[in-house]
């Protein structure tokens, strides 16, 4: 699926605003980056401690979106400047805000270590819902099973005592 083309005039700061905010919510790149946070958030856990095998990682974060920043400032031709005053309106736009929260903040590690462990545990959850579900899947077919032998046994009960009756019923009659 290709992506549409976005219209971007240099010199007008809504247009710059409006191509900025669609290239960052296009899910060719929201995907790079869930890529990295899901494919890392398991070393994050809500300790207080903090590993170096985090502080590499937020390291690698860190340079993945400065890798990806640059790329834009490149495609789009624009300054740092005009970047920074269109990420800053970003942030008052509730569509966007959690988007440019995500570019700016890479420089911090106490929100890269929110986000990695927030993450983390809605993955965990995720997990525990689907084994939950399977579960239950599982014990409606063990119960289906078990009626479904259930119905098996009683109409072989149900043939017996028949079959039994119709027996009984002949040795009357050859009695009489």
């Amino acid at each position: 699926m290709e992506e549409e083309k976005i219209p971007l005039d240099k010199n007008n700061p809504d247009s710059i605003y409006n191509w900025l905010a669609l290239k960052i919510k296009s899910p060719s790149f929201r995907n790079i980056i869930k890529d990295f946070i899901d494919d890392n958030c398991s070393l994050f856990i809500d300790v207080d401690e903090n590993t170096f095998q985090q502080g590499q990682l937020f390291n690698e974060f860190a340079q993945l979106i400065e890798n990806i920043l640059g790329d834009l400032l490149i495609e789009g031709g624009i300054t740092q400047e005009q970047f920074l005053t269109a990420a800053e309106r970003g942030l008052n736009d509730q569509n966007y805000k959690k988007y440019f929260e995500q570019l700016l903040n890479f420089s911090d590690y106490t929100f890269f270590k929110k986000m990695m462990t927030h993450r983390n545990y809605q993955l965990i959850k995720e997990v525990e819902e689907e084994i939950e579900k399977k579960q239950k899947e599982k014990e409606i077919k063990k119960k289906k099973k078990w009626k479904k032998s259930f119905k098996m046994k009683l109409k072989a009960k149900i043939k017996q005592k028949e079959i039994w009756m119709k027996k009984s019923r002949e040795n009357y009659y050859i009695r009489c």
